[in-house]
Formats: structure tokens, C-alpha cells, sequence
């Protein structure tokens, strides 16, 4: 049978993937922080059908996007071990607002239906975390010179 989302480790602590991106620290840059968190608007925006204008919105709007965006916004939190404050910083939303957020994506995922789906993201996000940390030891921190060569 299909191991439950919870039954992973990356659920529970930072991934060895990423010790090599900061992740250690608890401020990340900005840029990292801001590219993770598009990463995962982007990916809950295609596989849920949103517009990715709406879920960018600093706006309120209907029970979907909000939905949504509370989606992308656990699956920086948890995937990519980002807090609350840099979540909320990225989605132009105040930690208490981020922090909310977790606690009801985390409820929701009593639902089996609902858990399947997260943890479809889930998957697709680590494997784009263990990629990117491999790329990123291939060019040691910096591609610099790979993009010289193009």
C-alpha cells in the first residue's frame, strides 16, 4: 500500500537535501525564499486549476483560491522549511495569517481524498528539492561558469 504523507521523514525535519541550500539558517535570502515560494504557487496553480494571478493577489477572494494559496503556502512551510514570518513575506500575508494556514491544511488532511492530493504535491516537491540540491553541488553553490559556456 501507498505510504501515507505523514509516514515521511521530510514531514518531520529538515531534508538532508537541503542542508546544502542554508536551509540550516533560519533566514533564508530572499531570493531563495521567493523562488520556493513561487515554486509552489505554480505547481498548486496547475495541478488545482487556479490562476496563479488570483492566488498571487494580495486580495480576498473565494473559498478556492483561498484554498489554494493555503496549500502553497504549507508546502513552502513544510517543504521547503521556510517560517511562517518568510512564507508571509512571500505571499504578502502576515505570519499569523501563514501560521493559521498550516494548522488548517494540517486538519484537512484527516480527509483521505484531501491527503492524497497533498501528498501528490508533496512528492512532486521533493523530487524537485533532491534536484535541486544535486544541481547545486554539481556547480558547488553557483553556475556561474555553466552559464558562461552557453
Amino acid at each position: 500500500s501507498m505510504p501515507r504523507a505523514d509516514d515521511n521523514i521530510f514531514r518531520l525535519e529538515p531534508s538532508l537535501d537541503l542542508e546544502h541550500l542554508g536551509s540550516r539558517q533560519r533566514d533564508h535570502s530572499s531570493n531563495y525564499r521567493n523562488v520556493v515560494c513561487s515554486l509552489c504557487s505554480r505547481t498548486v496553480a496547475i495541478a488545482l486549476q487556479v490562476s496563479l494571478d488570483a492566488l498571487n493577489s494580495p486580495d480576498r477572494e473565494n473559498g478556492d483560491t483561498s484554498k489554494a494559496r493555503q496549500i502553497a503556502m504549507y508546502l513552502s512551510a513544510t517543504m521547503f522549511n521556510l517560517c511562517a514570518a518568510e512564507v508571509g513575506r512571500a505571499f504578502k500575508r502576515d505570519r499569523t495569517t501563514v501560521a493559521y494556514a498550516l494548522e488548517r491544511i494540517e486538519e484537512q488532511r484527516e480527509d483521505p481524498e484531501f491527503d492524497f492530493v497533498l501528498a501528490q504535491l508533496e512528492e512532486l516537491l521533493c523530487d524537485a528539492r533532491h534536484a535541486i540540491s544535486l544541481c547545486y553541488d554539481y556547480f558547488e553553490g553557483g553556475g556561474a561558469h555553466l552559464l558562461e559556456r552557453a
